[in-house]
């Protein structure tokens, strides 16, 4: 059976998504840790948000995900304020894409160059534990569910108003190693998403827009539950978006098996396989006069350095 016009919906091709880092903090500006502490926007952080949301409202965006914790809940709902395209857009919140916790090191100045070794960090999360949890958000972002029983096309037929788009658009707001995570460990370097020649890699700054467009992947398997999703922890196996230590030294064909339960689709970069757009971009931000904080501490480290970041890579 070959789905037709007919059928409720057509699943998006591919997906636009737009992964943002929040706004800045006090904590950003003076080198505090902040993993998971849930810390507020400052006066410029706000700015950042508002000044972002203005450059996104023209682009019509069809879900927005966000972390829990307030400095990036809150840069997310800034957004959502400015968009008019889609009727009861809402800021769902997804604990998958907080950012990683660091234990004892978070609250605390973060002391360049000393190494951050995670083995002695009392309370971090573990590296592939962090790459698991977003590798699993991943899988179920991509992932459209279709009932076993019918056969997708690889070109969608011509969609009725009723019908969802070929490209959806997703906004993410989320955290610095969070985001380089997922980025850098996982997509980039398990090749799920290539890197275009003219696109240079860089820190993320506050309010910095990475775009990628990523191919959707359409699961025929028959759900256990009504609530299991591709990306349940108890299937990561399955997963068709694996974690660096699931699947080292092996292809991505070998990656992206189909077992004839999942259809990998081409959008020009191979099965499976999406494109970075644009990265870590701040050219929006660009020319915002920045207010003194009134505890006077502010030290505009946030232009130069992510933190967490650097601490999440163990870098210098």
């Amino acid at each position: 059976m070959t789905v037709s016009a007919a059928l409720p919906f057509q699943p998006p091709r591919r997906l636009r998504v737009l992964v943002v880092r929040h706004g800045e903090t006090l904590e950003n500006t003076i080198g505090i840790i902040q993993g998971q502490l849930d810390t507020p926007l400052n006066t410029f952080g706000q700015l950042q948000a508002s000044t972002t949301a203005d450059r996104l409202s023209a682009i019509r965006i069809d879900r927005i995900i966000t972390s829990p914790l307030q400095r990036a809940r809150n840069t997310a709902e800034a957004i959502c304020s400015k968009q008019a395209g889609v009727a009861n857009l809402q800021v769902e919140q997804d604990d998958r894409i907080q950012e990683r916790g660091f234990g004892t090191l978070e609250g605390k100045p973060y002391r360049a160059p000393n190494k951050k070794n995670d083995s002695i960090i009392e309370g971090i999360e573990n590296v592939a534990e962090l790459q698991e949890r977003l590798a699993a958000f991943w899988n179920d972002l991509v992932t459209v569910h279709v009932p076993s029983e019918l056969d997708m096309p690889e070109q969608p037929q011509k969609q009725e108003q009723n019908q969802r788009q070929e490209e959806q658009t997703i906004l993410l707001v989320s955290h610095g190693a969070a985001i380089s995570s997922l980025l850098n460990d996982v997509l980039l370097a398990g090749q799920y998403i290539r890197l275009p020649a003219d696109v240079q890699v860089s820190r993320f700054g506050n309010c910095c827009i990475t775009e990628l467009v990523i191919p959707t992947v359409l699961d025929h398997r028959t759900l256990s539950s009504a609530i299991e999703r591709p990306g349940a922890l108890h299937l990561k196996h399955e997963w068709v978006v694996k974690p660096p230590h699931f699947v080292s030294q092996v292809s991505l064909a070998q990656k992206l098996q189909d077992h004839g339960k999942v259809t990998l689709q081409d959008i020009g970069f191979g099965k499976g396989v999406g494109s970075v757009v644009r990265w870590g971009d701040v050219t929006h931000l660009h020319g915002l006069l920045k207010p003194v904080e009134e505890d006077g501490q502010d030290q505009g480290r946030s232009a130069k350095v992510n933190v967490d970041e650097l601490v999440g890579k163990g870098s210098d």
